[in-house]
C-alpha cells in the first residue's frame, strides 16, 4: 500500500486529495468537513498507481503499471501507454518532470529496463523527451524537486540489482547520459535527494546529498555536485 496528498491547485493552502494506491486499485479520496471517496477525479482506478503529482500548470499526473494518466481541467484525460504493453514497474515524478522504468527481457532471459523520460512542455504537453535501455534491473529511482532559478530538476539517480547506483542528466544537452557512477557493498534498496541548503547548517550553495539505503541495512550519504552531477566530499 502507498499514499500520496496532493493538493488541488498549486494556490491552495491545504492538500484536496488522498490517493492511496493498493496492489491492483486505487482510492482518491476528496478532503473536506468530511473525508469521502470520489469516483470522478480522472485517476485510473483499476490499477495500482505508482507515482503522483500535481504538475506547475495544476494537472495532475498519475503514473500506474500500463502507462500515464495526464489529468487536465474538467477531469480530461491524456494517456500515454507503454510499449508493447510492458508494465512499469518504477517512477518518480516531480511538478515538470516523470522519469519511467519499464521491464522489458534482457537478451539470454532475465529482466532489463528501459528508462522512459518526461517533461512538461510550454503548451502543458507532458512530452516523451529520451529514452535509455539498461541492461540490468533496477532496485530504485529518484530526482528531486527543480532548484530555484530553474524549471526542472537536473538529475535522475537509480539503483542497479549490480550494487552500482548511477546519477544520469536530465539536461537537455545530454539527457539520461552517465554523470557519477559509484559501486557499493550492498544491493541500493531506497534512494534520496536532498537540497543541503535547505538544512540546518546548509552551505546555500546548491550542494546536493543522495542518501542512499542498502539491501544490509546501512544507509550511505554521498554529495553529488550540483552543476557536474559527479561525486563529492561532503
Amino acid at each position: 500500500t502507498a499514499l500520496w496528498t496532493i493538493k488541488g491547485n498549486s494556490d491552495d493552502r491545504f492538500d484536496k486529495y488522498i490517493v492511496v494506491s493498493f496492489s491492483n486499485a486505487t482510492i482518491v479520496l476528496s478532503i473536506g468537513d468530511t473525508v469521502e471517496e470520489v469516483t470522478t477525479t480522472g485517476f485510473l482506478l483499476t490499477a495500482r498507481t505508482l507515482a503522483v503529482a500535481l504538475l506547475d500548470d495544476n494537472t495532475i499526473l498519475q503514473v500506474h503499471p500500463g502507462g500515464v494518466r495526464h489529468i487536465k481541467a474538467g477531469n480530461k484525460v491524456v494517456e500515454w501507454k507503454t510499449p508493447g504493453q510492458r508494465p512499469v514497474s518504477r517512477a518518480i515524478v516531480n511538478s515538470r518532470q516523470a522519469v519511467l522504468a519499464v521491464d522489458k527481457a534482457a537478451k539470454g532471459g532475465g529482466l532489463a529496463t528501459e528508462l522512459i523520460y518526461f517533461e512538461l512542455d510550454a503548451a502543458g504537453q507532458l512530452s516523451e523527451e529520451s529514452s535509455l535501455e539498461l541492461d540490468t534491473d533496477i532496485t530504485d529511482l529518484d530526482m528531486g524537486e527543480a532548484p530555484a532559478g530553474r524549471t526542472t530538476f537536473p538529475f535522475c539517480a537509480i539503483g542497479q540489482v549490480d550494487d552500482t547506483v548511477t546519477v544520469l542528466s536530465l539536461d537537455r544537452s545530454d539527457l539520461l547520459q552517465h554523470r557519477a557512477v559509484m559501486q557499493l557493498t550492498a544491493r541500493p534498496d531506497s534512494l534520496k535527494f536532498v537540497d543541503l541548503s535547505d538544512t540546518a547548517g546548509g552551505t546555500g550553495d546548491g550542494a546536493l546529498s543522495l542518501n542512499i539505503g542498502l539491501q544490509s541495512g546501512v544507509l550511505v550519504r554521498v554529495a553529488v555536485d550540483s552543476v557536474s552531477g559527479r561525486w563529492r566530499r561532503l
